[in-house]
């Protein structure tokens, strides 16, 4: 059972990833599901940014967030590297904190907005994507 607890993980963490994208993430006239939310941040891409490179690269990388939740667990639940390259897990953590940011920025950004379940969900199925590629890794080194 121990094996497998990784696979377990990831598999739950892809499958809440998908349910994030459809429950209400974030509300500021209205509640906006997560799919929503995702659609903002990739149109901001050909906004007019003149003036605002922070901001465009800050939701670049809740583009970026995204893809690689929905690519590397999937590779990690279906693909057998020997190791997982050090940038792979760095980046992961990076854009972890990054998603993390948003409690702070949100209520910034928008004081009469609210964070909803959509995007601690999210967050989770992030978290818990770290966590299992971390087990999966440590499997394979104590395995060798």
């Amino acid at each position: 059972m121990k094996n497998r607890t990784p696979n377990i993980l990831l598999s739950i963490s892809i499958l809440i990833f998908g349910v994030s994208f459809f429950l209400p993430s974030f509300e500021c006239n209205s509640p906006m599901p997560g799919w929503e939310c995702a659609r903002i941040c990739f149109m901001i891409l050909f906004e007019d940014n003149s003036g605002s490179i922070l901001w465009l690269a800050y939701h670049v990388a809740f583009n970026a967030s995204n893809l690689f939740m929905a690519i590397v667990p999937a590779l990690a639940l279906f693909k057998r590297p020997r190791k997982y390259p050090i940038w792979l897990r760095v980046t992961q953590a990076l854009l972890f904190i990054h998603v993390l940011s948003w409690i702070v920025v949100a209520p910034e950004k928008w004081p009469e907005g609210n964070i909803l379940i959509g995007y601690y969900v999210w967050v989770l199925s992030m978290l818990g994507a770290f966590i299992g590629i971390q087990l999966k890794q440590n499997l394979k080194a104590a395995a060798s």
